[in-house]
């Protein structure tokens, strides 16, 4: 007999007698930033699992304390050492498939207060993550994680409107 039964915003699946399957009830909100100096956007390279290698715009979950703003100049500040202003809505995507964790992301376009020349050798770096600036056209589309390369191509028509 398969069952379902709600416990403490998760929702629990009964596979069969012996297997249970949890997962939340509610789907994690998490914001991802462009951020775009001169012809050139900021990427980041996960050095570790889950998507290892792949590249990635800054993207974080919101914590319950902060706005979707502030938790975007946090990721950016956090994974590529630059302070971002002027947030610009791009886009909600939330296909429950767009990653592992089901998130919700909002996606915002960013300016950095300094220009690629002046903020590259800034750019640091982490066992984790490995930031640099990428000209547009040079963009590694086919190697961006989840679902990356569509916001960047929903940036990239919101720019042409």
């Amino acid at each position: 007999m398969i069952g379902i039964k709600l416990f403490l915003n998760y929702t629990t699946f009964m596979m069969d007698e012996n297997t249970w399957f949890q997962q939340p009830s509610t789907r994690p909100t998490s914001v991802v930033v462009v951020v775009q100096s001169h012809q050139s956007l900021l990427i980041i390279q996960r050095l570790c699992e889950p998507n290892i290698g792949k590249w990635m715009l800054p993207e974080c979950n919101v914590s319950s304390y902060e706005t979707l703003k502030r938790a975007a100049a946090r990721v950016v500040q956090e994974t590529a050492g630059i302070i971002v202003v002027r947030p610009q809505l791009i886009a909600l995507f939330d296909n429950p498939q767009r990653n592992i964790q089901r998130s919700i992301a909002i996606a915002f376009s960013m300016k950095p207060i300094s220009t690629p020349d002046s903020a590259a050798p800034n750019l640091h770096g982490s066992k984790q993550f490995a930031p640099k600036w990428c000209r547009i056209c040079e963009l590694p589309m086919e190697q961006m994680a989840h679902d990356h390369a569509k916001i960047i191509n929903s940036y990239l028509a919101m720019l042409r409107r």
